[in-house]
C-alpha cells in the first residue's frame, strides 16, 4: 500500500514538492486553506483589474518550473526580458539612482573601512542581530541604515540578522573594485558589502499572469494524481498532537509542513515572537507604455515612506504597484507624486488611470533570535514523521526548493 504523505500548503514549495514526490510511489494530498493555489505570488484582482503582487521573476533554467512547463511552453506563454532593476538612494546628500542593483548604494571611500576589535567580536558569534549587524558598518552608514530601519522596527536587537533581507542584506559601492575585493577577503566584509554587478540576468514572467500559470500547474499536478483540497479549515487538538478537517482527524504517513509554522508549532506548545512587516501597497493602471518590460526600483529613502516601485504591463494594460512602509499620517498624494519624480529620473512618465487602490499587507517574513531557537528545539524534537519548513535557514526562493526535495528525501 502506498504511504500517504499530506502537504499543509500550497505555494510554490509546496506544490513543487509535490510533482517532485509524484515520481515516487506514494499517495499525495495537499492541503490549503485558500481557495485557490499559489500563495504569495498569486496576482490581485482589484477592480476587475488584475495586478503582480511583486517583482517575482522566474528562472527559465530552474528546475521546479521545467517540472511543469515544456520548454515549448515556457518560449510561448512567458515573457523573457533581461533584467530590469535599480536601486534609488537619499541616504546621502546626494541621490543615487544605480542600474543592476537592488541594495543601498554607499558614496563612502572605500579606504576608510577598517578592521576594528568590535568586528573581530562579531566575527566570533554564532548568532548575530539585526543591530549586531548594522553596527559592522562606519557610524555614518549605521546611523543611516537605522533610521531607515526604524520604519519597521525599533527591536533590532531581538531580530535575527536575517532581517537584512529588507535592504538586499549588503551595501554596494559603484567604484574602487580592486580596493573591494581585498576587502571582501575577510568573512565578515564579503557578507556587509557588494558592488554593482555589470551583468543583466535573463527572466521571466507568464504573459497572462501567475494565477493562469498556476492553473496550468494545478492541471499538471492532478494529472500526475496528486489530491489538491482548498478552502481547508484545518483543527488542531492540543491534547492529542493531532489535526483534523471538517471533524475527520488528519491521517498521514507523513506530514510536510510548507504552510506558516505557527498553527504546527502550538500543537506542541511552541511559539514564535511572529514580528511582522506592515505595509501599505497602491496599485493603479497607468497611460500605456509601449515595449515596457518589468521594472522594479527598491527605494532607501529617509523623505518617503516608499521602498518599491514595480511597472510592468499585464492583461493589454500598463500596471503600477507601489509598497510603503504604513504609517498611518501617509498621504496617497504625496505618494504618488514622489512615484512620478522617481521614476521621472528612469526617464519613465507615470500617469495613472482610473482609481488607485490602497490595501493593507502583513507580512510574515522577520525572525527574531528567539524564533530560530525555538525552530531549532522544535526540529530537535518533533516526531519523526513531520517534515519541518526548515523555517530558520535564511532561504530565497530557487534555494529553498532545491534544498528542500533532498531534505524531504532524506527525511521519509
Amino acid at each position: 500500500m502506498k504511504k500517504k504523505i499530506a502537504i499543509i500548503g500550497a505555494g510554490i514549495t509546496g506544490l513543487t514538492l509535490a510533482k517532485f514526490l509524484s515520481k515516487k510511489n506514494y499517495n499525495i494530498s495537499i492541503y490549503e486553506k485558500k481557495s485557490e493555489i499559489g500563495g504569495i505570488m498569486r496576482d490581485s484582482i482589484e477592480s476587475d483589474h488584475l495586478y503582480f503582487t511583486g517583482p517575482h521573476f522566474l528562472d527559465p533554467k530552474s528546475e521546479w518550473l521545467n517540472s511543469f512547463f515544456s520548454k515549448n511552453e515556457i518560449n510561448k506563454n512567458f515573457i523573457h526580458f533581461k533584467e530590469n532593476l535599480y536601486s534609488y538612494t537619499d541616504f546621502f546628500d546626494k541621490i543615487s539612482l544605480k542600474e543592476n542593483s537592488t541594495q543601498p548604494l554607499i558614496l563612502n571611500n572605500i579606504k576608510n573601512i577598517k578592521l576594528n576589535s568590535y568586528i573581530k567580536k562579531i566575527e566570533k558569534k554564532k548568532n548575530v542581530s539585526l543591530k549586531e549587524r548594522i553596527n559592522l558598518y562606519p557610524k555614518n552608514i549605521s546611523e543611516k541604515l537605522r533610521l531607515w530601519i526604524n520604519n519597521f522596527s525599533k527591536e533590532t536587537e531581538k531580530l535575527d540578522q536575517s532581517a537584512s533581507e529588507v535592504y538586499g542584506y549588503r551595501v554596494v559601492f559603484n567604484k574602487n573594485f580592486d580596493q573591494l575585493e581585498k576587502l571582501k577577503k575577510n568573512k565578515i566584509f564579503n557578507k556587509i558589502y557588494g558592488r554593482v554587478s555589470g551583468e543583466k540576468e535573463t527572466h521571466i514572467v507568464p504573459k497572462n499572469g501567475f494565477n493562469d500559470m498556476f492553473n496550468h500547474i494545478e492541471k499538471n499536478l492532478l494529472e500526475s494524481g496528486i489530491n489538491i483540497i482548498k478552502n481547508v479549515n484545518l483543527k488542531s487538538n492540543l491534547q492529542k498532537k493531532e489535526f483534523s478537517i471538517n471533524n475527520n482527524v488528519l491521517n498521514y504517513d507523513y506530514l510536510i509542513w510548507t504552510a506558516n509554522p505557527i498553527p504546527l508549532l502550538k500543537v506542541y506548545d511552541k511559539k514564535l515572537d511572529n514580528k511582522t512587516l506592515n505595509v501599505k501597497v497602491y496599485v493603479s493602471r497607468i497611460k500605456k507604455i509601449k515595449d515596457l518590460k518589468p521594472t522594479y526600483i527598491n527605494v532607501y529613502s529617509l523623505k518617503s515612506k516608499i521602498f518599491r516601485i514595480y511597472v510592468y504591463n499585464l492583461d493589454n494594460s500598463s500596471k503600477i504597484s507601489v509598497e510603503t512602509f504604513f504609517d498611518k499620517k501617509s498621504n496617497k498624494k504625496n505618494i504618488l507624486t514622489k512615484v512620478k519624480k522617481i521614476m521621472k529620473k528612469l526617464k519613465i512618465n507615470i500617469n495613472f488611470i482610473g482609481k488607485t487602490i490602497e490595501k493593507k499587507e502583513i507580512r510574515h517574513i522577520f525572525l527574531t533570535q528567539n524564533d530560530i531557537k525555538v525552530l531549532k528545539s522544535f526540529k530537535k524534537n518533533k516526531p519523526s514523521n513531520i517534515i519541518d519548513g526548515v523555517w530558520e535557514k535564511n532561504f530565497h526562493r530557487e534555494q529553498k526548493i532545491s534544498f528542500y526535495k533532498d531534505y524531504v528525501s532524506n527525511n521519509l
